[in-house]
């Protein structure tokens, strides 16, 4: 892709002018990467806008022994309960109620985590009955699975009625899962109610727009591509994390601004893993200055979300418009 982009100012006479690097999902996780890989080879990079951030797999991934993503998605989950009517006590003010869940993620649901079998009853019955009271499930089931909420969990249990689930890539969707007795969710109604628009969009925009013409079928999602991934990184042993890479593109390139956009009902890449990764990329705070999030009131493809993507809109603009 670096190479790619190389050719491509040559060939167009573009080398002089400002270069921004967008990518999503797992496109932020190539992006960040790339901004390094091409300051290397002195191809400098003005701006990244990384929509639904993967940047620190360790905050998005549910196994055993990785107790971070519990504490990451939680926002998301209150955010999610709210707006299916399931928090027992909702307010009216869910900006704040989500600063209130963060303030508890970090500072008591973590270190509950931390202490394993040397939780207190005393202790673990009292986060219990707050993780209830900011998801909406019920508190003694929070208890019985060890005050773990897996994502495809939450999704499966959540709503009322037997059977029923709310979408990974936009939480605000809800229907009937595959298997209605399958403890966690089998189907993704988001996914599923986007794959004809989308899949019809890209194919005319490809033939009538673009005029590439051929009969092979347009491949929305591949898990075959997914499952190939070679997820070793150089030395590093652990889940993927390119944070680094973008701290030291930063570092090369003080000018190097990143636009991070996050959707509040993505339980695919949560806001808040978002936030936690922007605070770690550099501990020292040297990064803060380069770094921008926003929020939209939207999942994972927030651009679908008409409200959402006037918002976006503006916010490139401001950012594309800062001068740097």
């Amino acid at each position: 892709m670096g190479r790619f982009i190389e050719l491509w100012l040559s060939r167009t006479g573009r080398w002089n002018s400002a270069k921004y690097v967008i990518g999503e999902s797992y496109g932020t996780t190539r992006a960040a990467a790339l901004a390094m890989h091409l300051l290397d080879r002195g191809v400098v990079v003005n701006g990244l806008v990384l929509v639904s951030v993967a940047l620190d797999f360790k905050t998005l991934m549910f196994e055993a022994g990785n107790d971070l993503p519990n504490a990451m998605f939680l926002p998301t989950y209150t955010a999610t309960a709210h707006y299916h009517g399931r928090l027992p006590d909702p307010p009216d003010d869910l900006d704040a109620l989500l600063d209130e869940v963060r303030a508890f993620a970090i500072d008591e649901y973590m270190p509950a985590l931390m202490k394993g079998a040397r939780l207190d009853q005393q202790t673990k019955t009292a986060v219990a009955a707050k993780l209830a009271r900011y998801t909406g499930l019920a508190a003694d089931d929070i208890a019985d699975r060890c005050l773990r909420i897996e994502d495809m969990w939450f999704s499966k249990n959540l709503l009322p009625g037997h059977g029923h689930t709310v979408g990974r890539l936009d939480s605000r969707y809800a229907g009937r899962d595959h298997e209605r007795d399958a403890p966690k969710t089998m189907r993704d109604p988001a996914f599923d109610y986007l794959m004809g628009p989308y899949t019809a969009l890209a194919n005319d925009y490809l033939r009538r727009e673009l005029g590439w013409v051929a009969d092979e079928a347009y491949t929305v999602i591949s898990l075959e591509v997914n499952s190939g991934w070679d997820w070793k990184q150089g030395d590093r042993f652990g889940f993927i994390n390119v944070g680094d890479d973008l701290r030291r593109a930063i570092i090369s390139a003080p000018h190097l601004k990143v636009l991070m956009m996050n959707g509040l009902y993505d339980l695919a890449t949560p806001f808040f893993a978002a936030e936690y990764t922007a605070d770690h990329i550099d501990p020292t705070g040297g990064a803060n200055d380069n770094l921008t999030l926003t929020w939209y009131e939207a999942g994972h493809m927030m651009y679908l979300h008409p409200p959402s993507l006037d918002k976006m809109r503006h916010d490139l603009l401001a950012f594309y418009g800062s001068g740097q």
